[in-house]
This record gives C-alpha cells, sequence and structure tokens, in this order.
C-alpha cells in the first residue's frame, strides 16, 4: 500500500508541507509509484484517492494570474484534506 503518499498528503493539509512542496513532489512520487507498480497494489478506493490528489497537485498554480480551474493554496489544501478524509472514512465513490 502507498501510505507515503497517502502520509506526504497529510503532512500537507498539517501545514507542514508548502503546497509548492506538495504539487512538485507529490507528483514525481506518485510517478514513481506508479512506474514501479506499487500503486496496483493499492485497493481501488486508495489508487482513486492518490490519483485525485494527483490530479488536485498537477492544478496548483501558485501564481495570481492562475486560470479560474486552476486551484490556489486554500483550494488545494481544501481539496485534499477532502479526498483524506473521505479515504479515512471509505467513503470516497467513483465518478
Amino acid at each position: 500500500m502507498s501510505n507515503e503518499l497517502a502520509d506526504f498528503a497529510a503532512q500537507f493539509s498539517d501545514g507542514k508541507v508548502s503546497a509548492v512542496t506538495l504539487s512538485d513532489e507529490y507528483i514525481e512520487r506518485w510517478k514513481k509509484e506508479r512506474d514501479q507498480g506499487r500503486l496496483l497494489q493499492d485497493p481501488a478506493a486508495v489508487s482513486e484517492a492518490l490519483s485525485t490528489i494527483f490530479c488536485f497537485a498537477d492544478l496548483y498554480n501558485p501564481e495570481p494570474d492562475r486560470e479560474e480551474y486552476e486551484f490556489d493554496e486554500e483550494r488545494l489544501c481544501r481539496e485534499v484534506k477532502s479526498v483524506l478524509s473521505k479515504m479515512e472514512r471509505g467513503t470516497l465513490n467513483r465518478a
């Protein structure tokens, strides 16, 4: 199971990691785990949650001229917290 990715995202949601760090490092770590086949070992709900956080990290833009669809730090944190909470409760649904 990919606890390292979930723990890293939790560090961000707890304010221990910056949004820039989350965006850059989470994407890099997720790709590494994907390439090693580690993500395939996760239950479907966990894999979905980690992939969702990957997408959110990719949508982060620290610049004030971001597009409407892009996330600022506050929204990134709110969305990551929501995914982690759903993952912990086991209520993450497939869209």
